[in-house]
């Protein structure tokens, strides 16, 4: 007595496969043709994040020095400085992140993440420029605001 009607034996099954997916066409060409496209049209934002990640490097570690000649060699202040520009770049990260989620959703990924490299490229250009108080506050929110794109959707 059998439950199913469908014959399973591994010949029915080839089978069934072969007249289902034939050898020299059907619908697998077309999907690899498709995720082919994809994937060259992430290479430029790819090269970005990579860019991106290697200034990152090489800004983040400078930060605590800038801050010290921002204070005139107060390590104190500096360090104060330090730690609150970075509660307001963390600060601002937890508030955007909502915001930037449902932006990707509405506008896609692609162009949210250009904007974001775009605004972090001129938070490094701006804190090169003019390093001040008000100037380290800014960027940081900055970069707490666009980093969550950056580093999230990359993912």
């Amino acid at each position: 007595m059998s439950f199913c009607s469908v014959d399973l034996t591994p010949a029915a099954v080839s089978e069934a496969l072969l007249h289902r997916y034939p050898a020299g066409g059907g619908p697998l060409p077309a999907i690899n043709e498709k995720f082919q496209i994809k994937k060259k049209s992430y290479v430029f934002i790819n090269f970005l994040y990579a860019f991106y990640s290697i200034i990152f490097t090489v800004v983040i570690p400078a930060l605590p020095v800038l801050t010290l000649k921002i204070c005139n060699d107060n390590s104190s202040r500096a360090s104060l400085l330090y730690g609150t520009a970075n509660f307001v770049r963390y600060i601002s990260e937890f508030i955007a992140s909502p915001f930037m989620g449902s932006m990707a959703d509405y506008s896609g990924r692609r162009p949210l993440l250009m904007i974001a490299f775009l605004i972090c490229g001129v938070e490094f250009i701006l804190l090169a420029l003019f390093p001040s108080v008000p100037m380290l506050y800014l960027t940081r929110s900055m970069a707490g605001t666009m980093y969550n794109i950056c580093a999230c959707t990359m993912l």
